[in-house]
């Protein structure tokens, strides 16, 4: 059974997309100045009112919390014209007093080249400055740039290292790479056992592949207990939200009766709903020559049936 070895630059999605909106979320503690001529209220409340003329009054006069906020209404358009190089600009005043959300942000528009030209050295030095203050977003960002070589010179160790920083930190996909890292062996010692706990961290969150690598692990015995039945179980999750290699092996062994009582209907609805989905012509193929092997033993009102459970699970 292979496991998924998903892209540490497909895992990029904070990185390839300028989200402010999602990079607001993270924990930004700024003390700000009393400002004369302007009221003590939360930048963020200025923003959430569209309160252009307040955000802009309070950045102008320094407070970086409100320059982030200005920021993010250019960006996201809210209250004013959609306009990048006016976020850019507002995020560079916040960035430079050391707000780290400013940070990552400006990483993300130089990596991609918002608003500014594509410059990954930039960007680069932006996601650290973030990430040594703590984002656990600047963190897995630079470890993805250090395990690519974008803007850093390629460096497992340091690619391992951050990841492992935003991964203590909850960050899922940094957790689901270190799970890959420990897996193969890359930038450090290869540790099925860890590997297993960190793909159990970002499965625990809802991560497909986690929860399909974890099913992997646990059918072949590696850095946990053989045990089928905890791999079904495993897989099944994954299954269930869409993941067609977890489709294809539940399917597999309900085939065989392992790990749960055999069942020609579920393995044939499985293998149906993974050849619909699988995007590799290798697991397409696989799945479409086992469900046709699995119907060869059904009757017909079985084959029906469990197209019937085929069909419904797709409108869920």
């Amino acid at each position: 059974m292979r496991m998924i070895y998903r892209s540490m630059v497909a895992c990029t999605l904070l990185v390839t997309s300028f989200d402010p909106g999602l990079a607001m979320a993270l924990p930004v503690q700024q003390k700000r100045p009393t400002l004369a001529g302007a009221s003590s209220e939360d930048p963020a409340s200025a923003f959430a009112r569209k309160d252009v003329a307040r955000l802009t009054l309070m950045a102008t006069q320094g407070d970086a919390e409100a320059q982030y906020q200005l920021g993010r209404m250019y960006a996201k358009g809210q209250g004013v014209a959609q306009d990048y190089p006016a976020a850019l600009r507002w995020y560079r005043q916040a960035a430079d007093q050391g707000h780290a959300t400013a940070q990552y942000n400006l990483g993300v528009a130089y990596s991609n080249g918002i608003g500014v030209r594509s410059d990954q050295t930039a960007a680069a030095g932006w996601f650290r400055k973030a990430a040594e203050q703590g984002s656990a977003a600047a963190q897995y960002s630079l470890g993805v740039m250090y395990d690519g070589g974008q803007g850093v010179a390629k460096d497992d160790v340091a690619a391992a290292m951050w990841f492992g920083k935003a991964a203590e930190q909850g960050y899922v996909n940094a957790q689901y790479n270190l799970g890959l890292i420990y897996t193969n062996g890359k930038g450090v010692n290869q540790d099925y056992t860890i590997a297993a706990e960190w793909f159990r961290k970002a499965a625990g969150q809802g991560d497909g592949d986690a929860q399909y690598n974890l099913g992997v692990l646990y059918a072949e015995g590696k850095g946990l207990p053989n045990d089928d039945a905890a791999a079904a179980a495993w897989y099944l999750k994954a299954s269930d939200g869409g993941n067609a290699n977890a489709q294809y092996n539940l399917g597999i062994m309900l085939l065989n009766g392992k790990g749960l009582t055999k069942d020609y209907i579920q393995a044939y609805t499985w293998f149906t709903l993974s050849q619909a989905r699988a995007t590799d012509a290798t697991l397409k193929s696989e799945a479409t020559k086992a469900r046709d092997f699995v119907a060869s033993k059904m009757s017909r009102m079985q084959i029906a049936e469990a197209q019937r459970r085929a069909s419904l699970w797709r409108k869920k």
